[in-house]
């Protein structure tokens, strides 16, 4: 791992979400029809690795996400990782207000 992705995941592991956990997990469940979803947490974490990287859009992301194993890492997701409509979505719908 370089040296700069074990600084984002020294600071990525520093981010508390407990205090919005509840505003960021509302619309999930865990049961009934419909795949798993990702964890909200590892959404907004690879949101955050966009700005950080300069990433110029959710299609970049989501390709550098799916062939770099430490920013997968830095954000909390194994091997399966969000399409970019998945980000997309995520950022209108959570972040509209």
């Amino acid at each position: 791992m370089w040296v700069e992705n074990k600084r984002l995941l020294k600071l990525f592991g520093c981010l508390d979400f407990k205090p919005v956990w509840g505003l960021l997990s509302e619309p999930y469940h865990d049961s009934g029809p419909g795949r798993p979803y990702y964890s909200p947490e590892a959404i907004i974490k690879a949101l955050l690795l966009q700005r950080f990287l300069c990433i110029p859009s959710e299609r970049v992301l989501a390709e550098k996400l799916a062939k770099c194993r430490d920013y997968r890492r830095i954000c909390g997701f194994r091997r399966e990782t969000p399409s970019r409509g998945c980000f997309t979505y995520f950022r209108r719908n959570r972040f509209k207000e």
